[in-house]
């Protein structure tokens, strides 16, 4: 689906989740605020809402009280191959402490991938 076919939120999300796997974004850094980011998008607070919570539900971002909408650090995690709820791939870096893992981000099945840093050992 081209991306002028996405709802304006969805649009915002995919946007922001760029932004943070390029990097532009780093984790503890202060996302623009709730007006910032309708006057940047041309659209509602509403929907700025809709885009900034689908992002904290993939653990991408997290709101604290009195400082705003910060982006998450990843924490380290150890993936699991198997299972009902497992999907994608896993690499292990030539130093053996990253993965590359492939997870569905929505509904439609769209993935994309992360490199998630993990303590030694299996």
């Amino acid at each position: 689906m081209p991306d002028r076919d996405l709802p304006p939120y969805r649009r915002i999300a995919d946007d922001l989740r760029a932004a943070i796997a390029t990097g532009k974004l780093v984790p503890g850094e202060k996302l623009k605020s709730e007006n910032e980011l309708k006057d940047q998008y041309g659209t509602t607070r509403v929907t700025v809402r809709k885009a900034l919570s689908l992002l904290k539900a993939d653990g991408l971002l997290i709101s604290e009280q009195g400082r705003g909408v910060l982006v998450r650090s990843q924490p380290s995690v150890r993936l699991r191959t198997t299972g009902a709820n497992f999907r994608g791939s896993l690499t292990a870096t030539p130093d053996g402490k990253q993965v590359l893992a492939r997870f569905p981000l929505d509904q439609t099945n769209r993935a994309a991938l992360f490199l998630i840093p993990c303590r030694g050992g299996a």
